[in-house]
């Protein structure tokens, strides 16, 4: 089966009130077309909305949006706040989940621990590399 799949994605890193406190943003855009089920697009989980069960929805298009603040709390130690947001049109309505998380900055990687809060989930996600 062939499929058109189109994805426009914009990230900026910037600096708020010190050099080491960092506004991180992505902004997403997906859509695809001619799809059957197992190759749609997903929306839920450790990479796109944190604080919704992993994959909660499929769908042929989506916008997706994620800010942090990225903030040093001592040694290799790091914190973020943020929010995670979608929609879609298989999504009844705006998708807004705050985001807490630690970090820890080891000189290869970095290993990550957030929570997500929805309107009536949470989940808690352990994994290497930020988000984004």
């Amino acid at each position: 089966q062939s499929f058109i799949r189109n994805k426009i994605m914009f990230q900026y890193y910037f600096p708020i009130f010190s050099p080491d406190i960092i506004l991180a943003s992505r902004i997403a855009y997906e859509r695809m077309s001619n799809v059957e089920f197992p190759n749609k697009l997903a929306l839920g989980g450790n990479n796109t909305i944190r604080g919704i069960p992993q994959d909660r929805y499929i769908l042929e298009s989506y916008i997706l949006v994620n800010e942090e603040f990225r903030i040093p709390i001592w040694w290799r130690f790091g914190f973020i706040l943020g929010v995670d947001i979608g929609n879609s049109k298989s999504t009844p309505n705006w998708i807004v989940n705050s985001i807490l998380g630690l970090r820890f900055y080891m000189d290869n990687f970095i290993v990550r621990a957030d929570y997500g809060i929805g309107k009536n989930t949470t989940g808690f996600y352990f994994n290497f590399g930020h988000l984004f």
